[in-house]
């Protein structure tokens, strides 16, 4: 949740209208979409703030969901997913 508001928040200037959060974690597209929930305070609060404020800018957010194996953007941009990234990064120093 915190990564969606996080990357709405830093392309505020850029949304406007509907936006549809397409998202691997469907607790994340739960949250969003009824705007409750019942096991996480937290996370319905973190949610219910996010749609609020996007709310009142004139933005209304809804999610989908998109199996985590066919999410290739998010596999190609986060290198522990990425095995062919993996193999460029630095070894820890040990001392």
């Amino acid at each position: 949740m915190l990564a969606v508001y996080k990357a709405l928040l830093h392309w505020q200037n850029l949304v406007s209208g509907k936006v549809l959060v397409v998202t691997d974690n469907t607790t994340v597209m739960s949250y969003i979409n009824k705007q409750e929930g019942t096991r996480s305070c937290l996370l319905a609060r973190s949610a219910t703030e996010m749609l609020a404020y996007f709310y009142c800018h004139g933005v209304v957010i809804q999610a989908k969901h998109i199996a985590g194996k066919l999410n290739v953007l998010n596999s190609f941009l986060n290198p522990t997913r990425n095995s062919r990234q993996r193999d460029f990064t630095m070894k820890p120093l040990l001392i």
